[in-house]
């Protein structure tokens, strides 16, 4: 729904071109949604096959910070609960909250003739999804940066728990991306394949 589904979304309609058919595996939305917390008006698998692509949209669980969105007396709770979020997502795949992609993907290789895994960031969580992908089943596993992360310019100067959060994300980032294959960037309007 958002400008970064995009270029997933080019892929679903084109990898086929070239032999490829492509899973994508995203959580539901609304049609024409504007916020990532809004409550969703069907919460369920939903299954899109064609002929050049499958899109499976998993239901998303809301959590406690995503309800408390709408009481902006309570932004504090939510500053805290989103700083809870950002340093348990490094260690552990249960605390994202679309750590459900982790099972649908697993069951697809489980399941399927699936090669490679492309997690597209942001969120960049989901390079976690791939790396533990690739370390359980020796997967293609390519990360695809539609954005910098923590070499991001607009870091720069940041002090406090801005500063501690990007050291904690740097070594994540080292860490899940070590084990890739090759990466897809983005530089100035071009896409870059790195091995």
């Amino acid at each position: 729904n958002f400008v970064g589904g995009e270029r997933t979304a080019a892929w679903a309609r084109h990898l086929n071109e070239s032999g490829i058919y492509p899973i994508v595996i995203t959580r539901a939305w609304n049609e024409n949604q504007k916020d990532l917390v809004d409550p969703l008006d069907a919460n369920e698998l939903i299954i899109e096959k064609t002929d050049e692509y499958e899109i499976r949209r998993l239901p998303y669980k809301r959590t406690l910070r995503d309800k408390l969105s709408k009481y902006p007396a309570l932004k504090m709770l939510q500053k805290a609960l989103t700083l809870k979020e950002m340093i348990f997502s490094n260690y552990f795949l249960s605390s994202l909250p679309y750590s459900n992609f982790f099972t649908e993907a697993k069951k697809q290789i489980e399941q399927g003739d699936i090669k490679a895994v492309i997690a597209s960031g942001r969120p960049f969580q989901s390079f976690f999804i791939g790396h533990t992908l690739k370390k359980e089943f020796d997967i293609l596993w390519i990360p695809d940066y539609r954005d910098e992360w923590t070499t991001h310019k607009h870091l720069e100067g940041q002090g406090g728990i801005h500063k501690w959060i990007n050291k904690l994300e740097r070594k994540s980032e080292i860490k899940w991306t070590s084990s890739a294959d090759f990466f897809i960037s983005v530089s100035n309007n071009w896409t870059k394949i790195i091995s």
